[in-house]
């Protein structure tokens, strides 16, 4: 019978055990991939849209000759704040998303994918997603944990003061 290489190395030295912990921040960054992506899309998608309701609230007042009206001042001022809102909006789906890829920081991840949810739906994908438990694992590896608190190092090490 022939042994394969596999087969003659676990008989000569035995199993070979993991002497490091593995990380969870690859699994957890895996499973992220899909739902990010929509959401930096989304946000950026509406970041336009917002771009194209300032356009549209400042172009009858800049490109017209003669004066408007109040209704129209107060239509085109209105897409103008409409506009400001939603490109605001969308920076902080992309902000929160981007955070999310790079497991940085949860509570942007989630305030991200709640503001995902009204346009387009890319939000709940996003939030089912942050709960798995191999995410949040992710997360808490990193430096910020669920919470989205950073944790304190309580080491009472004396760095550079014992220069004596």
């Amino acid at each position: 019978t022939r042994i394969g290489r596999t087969d003659l190395l676990v008989t000569t030295f035995g199993a070979v055990k993991d002497k490091y912990k593995r990380s969870a921040r690859g699994p957890a960054q895996a499973l992220l991939v899909l739902p990010s992506n929509l959401l930096i899309a989304q946000g950026g998608l509406t970041g336009v849209f917002g771009v194209g309701g300032v356009i549209l609230g400042l172009w009858p007042l800049v490109f017209t000759d003669a004066p408007p009206s109040n209704e129209e001042v107060v239509e085109s001022v209105s897409w103008i704040f409409a506009g400001i809102f939603a490109l605001a909006w969308g920076a902080v789906v992309c902000v929160g998303a981007s955070r999310m890829q790079s497991l940085e920081s949860y509570s942007w991840a989630i305030a991200g994918s709640v503001l995902g949810i009204a346009p387009l739906l890319a939000g709940i994908f996003a939030l089912v997603t942050l709960r798995d438990e191999r995410v949040i694992a992710g997360f808490e590896e990193g430096d910020d944990g669920p919470g989205g608190l950073k944790e304190e190092d309580d080491d009472d090490d004396e760095d550079d003061d014992d220069d004596d």
